[in-house]
């Protein structure tokens, strides 16, 4: 039960263990509880323990409190800390997403493409490049229909002009991608999506794979 579980976590947590996925569980019930102030406590103990080979995981979710709690110095001293180990995709693929998350759409491209220099033709960070970009633009969107609302039409314009120039950002990161790895649906259907609101011709294979018809020849 829910309780039994917690207290497992609790004592782990106490144990102070070197085992960093029981941090990342202790912190994710917390975090589900809103429960921030023992979400830095977990952090705090799983930073001093945790061995340094698994030690990324936990700056991961630092990034994501740091954020959630709008610490700012602690934000940006986590995206310095991730920018340490930019030679792991995985890892700087995990800290964009927070980054997007919080809508600091600039630094996460400031961190994917600093690895991306390493990592070329790695699907994680071309894929989380398009997600980023993909948001941001839905963010400029939003923000055109806010203006609009407010009566500022010369504003909302401008919105929508840096929306289309997002799409198109986020469509090549995207179709990099799918080139990459064409098996991934979560990125196959941001490129049909974003080939379809740009005009763009959509490949049959693209189509057939989203759409999971056969097309017709």
């Amino acid at each position: 039960d829910k309780e039994a579980y917690k207290e497992v976590l609790d004592e782990a947590v106490n144990a102070k263990t070197n085992l960093s996925l029981l941090y990342q569980l202790a912190y994710d019930y917390y975090d589900k509880a809103n429960d921030m102030e023992q979400c830095g406590k977990i952090l705090s103990t799983a930073k001093k323990n945790v061995k340094k080979t698994d030690i990324t995981d936990i700056y991961a979710l630092e990034l994501g409190y740091a954020s959630k709690i709008k610490d700012t110095a602690r934000f940006e001293k986590a995206i310095k800390k991730a920018a340490d180990f930019d030679s792991i995709p995985e890892f700087v693929a995990t800290c964009a997403t927070y980054l997007v998350n919080a809508k600091e759409f600039n630094k996460a491209d400031t961190l994917l493409s600093n690895a991306l220099v390493k990592h070329p033709e790695n699907y994680e960070l071309n894929n989380m490049m398009g997600y980023t970009y993909f948001m941001y633009a839905d963010d400029c969107r939003k923000m055109a229909d806010a203006a609009v609302k407010e009566h500022n039409y010369d504003l909302s314009g401008k919105y929508k002009t840096q929306e289309r120039e997002l799409m198109a950002t986020a469509h090549d990161w995207c179709e990099k991608a799918y080139n990459i790895k064409k098996d991934e649906k979560q990125n196959a259907m941001m490129l049909y999506q974003l080939k379809l609101q740009l005009g763009k011709d959509v490949p049959a294979e693209l189509k057939e794979f989203v759409e999971g018809t056969p097309s017709q020849n």
